[in-house]
């Protein structure tokens, strides 16, 4: 049993330092530019997910970045787990670390918005999801709740590919 945590450990301070190695970013005003930016391009976009990275949404370059350094810290206290069931716990908690990373001021939603003609579309999925009441409806609110179904889903597609890419890279 030991050994089995011994290697658990060490399978997770690689994944550890992997990530570490990934998530190498300068941040320039709104961009975010990562020191490995084609192994990240390669690893985290995918052209068939539209919740992915893309080179004409500076955000989903920010998202990623919240995204690595939020799975750092929940494997940095979870290290003695198997990595599928570190998976699996992030995956169920995903909701509170995009929570954390919302943005709350009213000038950043609307950057947000007019940064990318294709954020207008989650503001049609919060309603078609039901996340939207328009009995009393607030603007902002609904803003809020569709940067946060984004990140959301962004999170989720980062998680799908992160967890690929690690499978190949580690064989687990």
């Amino acid at each position: 049993m030991l050994a089995s945590i011994t290697k658990i450990k060490e399978l997770n301070e690689k994944v550890l330092n992997e990530i570490k190695r990934l998530n190498k970013p300068t941040i320039k005003g709104d961009k975010v530019i990562f020191e490995n930016s084609e192994e990240i391009f390669k690893i985290f976009s995918n052209c068939e997910e539209e919740d992915t990275l893309s080179p004409f949404n500076d955000y989903s370059y920010l998202w990623l970045h919240y995204f690595l350094n939020d799975f750092n810290d929940f494997l940095s206290v979870n290290t003695e787990k198997d990595l599928n069931l570190i998976f699996e716990e992030f995956e169920e908690n995903i909701s509170e670390y995009v929570e954390m990373n919302t943005e709350f001021y009213n000038t950043e939603l609307l950057k947000w918005l007019s940064d990318n003609l294709n954020n207008g579309f989650y503001l049609e999925d919060a309603v078609k999801e039901g996340f939207i009441n328009f009995e009393n409806y607030d603007f902002y609110k609904h803003l809020r709740t569709s940067y946060n179904l984004a990140l959301e889903r962004h999170y989720l597609s980062y998680l799908e590919n992160l967890k690929k890419y690690l499978i190949g890279k580690f064989f687990l």
